[in-house]
């Protein structure tokens, strides 16, 4: 917290059924909004890295396979009317 009170870094964890107890780290800018997100997601616990801009959209998301054997890395990134793009290839 800073000396005037604000929350600028956040560290829990979730309490959602399926993610139950896993890791969160939240930094907001000057205006409290989150603008990064650092947690592990899915039935993987795989690391997942979310930037949001300053109205709190995800715009950039990258990370490795939230589910299955396989935890191919992804990144897509999210343009100002909400369309999504992945941004790497398709590894196999």
């Amino acid at each position: 917290m800073t000396p005037d009170g604000r929350m600028r870094v956040q560290v829990g964890t979730y309490d959602q059924v399926g993610e139950r107890g896993l890791p969160v780290l939240a930094l907001s800018d000057n205006r409290d909004q989150i603008r990064l997100l650092l947690r592990l997601a899915g039935s993987n616990e795989s690391p997942v890295l979310v930037m949001k801009d300053k109205s709190g959209r995800d715009r950039l998301v990258m990370g490795l396979g939230l589910g299955g054997e396989s935890e191919e890395p992804f990144l897509y990134v999210v343009n100002d009317r909400g369309v999504r793009t992945d941004a790497l290839p398709k590894l196999r």
